[in-house]
């Protein structure tokens, strides 16, 4: 019940482990709120067919909104990722965001587009703290979300998502120790059906703490495994 992700930093690319371990019971069944939580399904999406993958980082790329919450330069990457290899769409958004919602200096946000007509790996586009933007071509990884385009249905900024998982059970972690002690892995993405957003907490030894998975139409709780 692992998931490979690139946790990128400018750079780098790291792999995490991806979500898993036990869930209590929100809005799903035990075994559907394990699955959104982090058990590999059926990725889905249009059988692909080669196309050739962009090489190098582009230059002169327009910069994003620093200092953002997660929606505030989606549209700028959708723009850049369907000039760079059209009729791509949005799969997934990830990083490592302040308790505000907005990425911590020198962190991102890292947005994964999937091609049908591509090889079947993603593009992850960045933008940093500081608003620069870069682009990973081509990154091979497990996906064991759905490869479909969530933007209709992401309603909820990175800013309501903290905010809900905090007050659904993080929180109490968090109460009696400062910020700079935790980190928080979010992500944003669609699962058997369900699109969701996942808040999970590390301390300062990167141990896990806990995790909130919500809804990414109105942040309602589904699901949560809390440890402190």
């Amino acid at each position: 019940m692992l998931q490979a992700e690139a946790n990128v930093k400018r750079g780098t690319t790291k792999r995490a482990a991806g979500m898993g371990r036990r869930a209590l019971l929100g809005g799903l069944g035990a075994t559907g709120a394990l699955s959104l939580l982090g058990c590999p399904g059926n990725s889905g999406g249009p059988s692909p067919t080669p196309s050739p993958t962009p090489t190098g980082t582009p230059t002169n790329l327009p910069r994003g909104v620093p200092n953002a919450t997660m929606l505030q330069n989606l549209g700028l990457v959708t723009s850049l990722a369907q000039r760079y290899r059209p009729n791509s769409f949005w799969v997934r958004a990830f990083g490592s965001p302040a308790f505000s919602g907005t990425p911590r200096p020198g962190q991102a946000w890292n947005y994964a587009f999937y091609s049908a007509t591509s090889q079947p790996t993603l593009d992850i586009w960045i933008v940093f703290s500081d608003g620069g933007t870069s682009v990973l071509w081509g990154v091979t990884q497990p996906t064991p979300y759905d490869l479909v385009d969530v933007r209709a249905i992401a309603w909820v900024d990175s800013p309501q998502a903290m905010t809900a998982a905090l007050s659904h059970g993080l929180g109490r972690c968090t109460a009696d120790r400062p910020t700079e002690d935790w980190r928080v892995d979010c992500s944003y993405e669609q699962r058997a059906g369900f699109a969701g957003i996942s808040v999970e907490l590390k301390d300062s030894a990167l141990s896990f703490q806990g995790r909130v998975l919500l809804s990414a139409t109105d942040a309602q709780p589904i699901a949560r495994e809390i440890r402190c």
